[in-house]
C-alpha cells in the first residue's frame, strides 16, 4: 500500500468464529480513490469512444451493454428464479423508477 495511504488505513484485530485473532485493515479510502479514479477513467473514455455519434444515441448503447451484463450476473448467481415471484406491485414500481 502506499505511504500515503497506509497512513489513513485503520488496523484492528478481531476474533474469528474458531476463536483464533485475525488482522483486518479497513481500506475505505484505498477503496475511495480507486472508485474515483475508475469514475474519472469512465469520463474520459466516454468522451473519447463518442465522437461523431449523437450523445442519445451513446447513452441507449451503454445502456443496452449495463444491461446485458447485468442478466450475465442474475443468471450466473441463479437469480433469475425469482422472477415469478415478482408481485404485480412490484413490477409497477420498478417500471416507474425508470
Amino acid at each position: 500500500m502506499p505511504a500515503i495511504l497506509s497512513r489513513f488505513a485503520t488496523s484492528r484485530s478481531v476474533a474469528s468464529a474458531t476463536g483464533k485473532t485475525r488482522h483486518v485493515m479497513t481500506q475505505w479510502l484505498l477503496f475511495a480513490f480507486i472508485s474515483a479514479g475508475a469514475a474519472a477513467a469512465t469520463a474520459v473514455l466516454a468522451k473519447v469512444g463518442v465522437e461523431g455519434i449523437p450523445s442519445t444515441l451513446a447513452t441507449a448503447i451503454r445502456t443496452v451493454v449495463i444491461d446485458v451484463i447485468a442478466w450475465v450476473i442474475v443468471l450466473a448467481m441463479g437469480e433469475h428464479h425469482a422472477l415469478t415471484g415478482v408481485t404485480r406491485r412490484s413490477w409497477v414500481y420498478l417500471t416507474l423508477r425508470c
